[in-house]
């Protein structure tokens, strides 16, 4: 007997001389001294439990699409590069949904879906092929796409333009802007910040809460000059 409590305190000692354990208990010791692996018995007592962080997934996948949406997709690629989220949104939200990941993550899709909705329109408002000008829209659609989008997310893009005399003169309010002045480039920006935010497990996104916004630096430009 003493023989085997003299092994099971030198067990003990070699457990509670590692980091890795917390220090047994004289109950856990007591637990443990019929144990046929005295060690073992007392390891699974004193061991840290590990907690699987299953919102891990949808951070990593938010952080990938963010990156992918940053570089540059087209309208007709755009489903499938922001899927990831998609997925991963799905297998969590029932049982972590006010988990900061996902509520940006929900937020960042319903955005997605209106930016999505507003590139279509914008390309179908696109007349320059009409008028062999580039970038020129049929701009009170552009406008409508960014108040829309404004109005249901809290942002401020604040699209406004200045409408071309020949436009007035034949009753079509047209204007030209410049690729990083569209709508839907802002409404992809603000994507962006959504998805690495909540990607960041110390970040706590309050449901609703506006993301930091971009306006405008000025009117997009006249396009009198080439009617003239």
């Amino acid at each position: 007997m003493n023989r085997f409590l003299t092994s099971a305190a030198a067990a003990a000692i070699a457990i509670t001389a590692s980091p890795a354990y917390a220090q047994p208990t004289p109950a856990i010791v007591k637990q443990c001294q019929t144990a046929a692996d005295f060690a073992g018995c007392v390891k699974a007592f004193t061991t840290p439990a590990v907690v699987k962080d299953e919102v891990q997934p949808l951070r990593d996948a938010m952080k990938q699409v963010a990156a992918r949406l940053t570089t540059g997709t087209s309208l007709a690629d755009s489903t499938s590069v922001y899927q990831p989220v998609v997925d991963q949104l799905a297998l969590v939200e029932s049982a972590h949904g006010s988990d900061p990941a996902v509520v940006a993550a929900r937020k960042a899709t319903n955005m997605f879906g209106v930016m999505r909705s507003a590139w279509g329109l914008r390309i179908q408002a696109d007349v320059s092929h009409k008028l062999n000008k580039s970038n020129v829209y049929i701009c009170p659609t552009l406008k409508d796409t960014a108040d829309i989008f404004d109005q249901q997310f809290e942002t401020s893009i604040n699209f406004n333009y200045s409408t071309t005399w020949a436009g007035r003169l034949f009753g079509v309010k047209l204007c030209t802007v410049a690729d990083y002045q569209l709508p839907d480039y802002y409404m992809r920006s603000e994507i962006v910040q959504v998805l690495n935010s909540g990607a960041t497990p110390t970040t706590s996104m309050e449901k609703g809460a506006p993301s930091s916004t971009k306006i405008f630096p000025q009117p997009v430009s006249d396009y009198s000059s080439g009617f003239r």
